[in-house]
């Protein structure tokens, strides 16, 4: 399932945000890098494994452009977002 998503991505800066082991395996067997979320439902030993640990959604936004050494995103809200 990774390999088709990165295909769609066309080489694009990925990250795999998630919180179980498999997940976490997926993405480096992909050489990606992994962010488990502490408050999913991984064990504390599946969080090891990771690359970084997001303690809450909010910290992936500091995060993400420090990988790549690209610039932050521009966020858009969603059409379910009032204004």
């Amino acid at each position: 399932m990774v390999m088709s998503i990165l295909a769609e991505l066309d080489g694009r800066p990925t990250v795999v945000i998630e919180d179980r082991l498999g997940d976490i395996e997926a993405a480096h067997d992909n050489e990606l890098r992994s962010i488990t979320a502490s408050y999913g439902y991984g064990t504390s030993e599946e969080i090891a494994a990771s690359d970084k640990v997001a303690q809450s959604p909010s910290i992936l936004l500091d995060w993400s452009p420090n990988w790549q050494g690209r610039r932050k995103p521009t966020l858009r809200p969603s059409a379910t977002t009032s204004r």
